[in-house]
């Protein structure tokens, strides 16, 4: 759960503020220069919701599952990947991937004195940033220039099923 204050506003959010989201899904945009996470969080008060974090410019990319190498064996098979036909296969032991979320725990953070972003600003003659996503299920390192979030809307019906808010 993010550390926001009830005063707080969307811009006052820094990116190590950001645990305890669901991923909904990402990838790089259209044009393939940015990468985008949908998230959904349970903030206080109205930051509540569904939002775009997008990180601009990000060149560099490094995707590394977190699930044992025993789990993937056992999840192989498609069953897993849809939770309803999971559930008419007696839930069998496994990863479920088609829970189609993954909590974002530690989250996000950006890499301070980062040598690959160093080497990248070098090059671009721009100042590029190393930064981090951990989840219960994947981490993504990438190498960008900025990022900014956005709100989509105020749903935060799935995540208030598993962080309740501090007050």
């Amino acid at each position: 759960m993010c550390k926001l204050k009830n005063k707080m506003t969307l811009e006052d959010i820094k990116l190590d503020e950001i645990y305890d989201v669901a991923i909904l899904r990402h990838g790089f945009t259209d044009y393939v220069r940015d990468y985008q996470f949908e998230i959904e969080a349970n903030w206080i008060g109205d930051l509540a919701g569904r939002y775009i974090l997008t990180f601009k410019h990000c060149y560099d990319l490094i995707y590394k599952t977190l699930i044992d190498d025993d789990l993937i064996k056992k999840s192989w098979d498609d069953l897993f990947t849809d939770f309803e036909t999971w559930e008419k296969h007696k839930e069998p032991d496994g990863f479920v991937w088609g829970t189609n979320w993954s909590l974002a725990y530690p989250g996000f953070e950006e890499i301070k004195d980062s040598e690959k972003a160093n080497d990248w600003s070098k090059r671009l003659g721009k100042q590029m940033k190393e930064s981090k996503l951990e989840t219960n299920s994947f981490e993504i390192t990438l190498i960008h220039e900025e990022w900014n979030l956005k709100k989509i809307n105020d749903s935060s019906s799935l995540i208030r099923q598993v962080i309740i808010p501090l007050e």
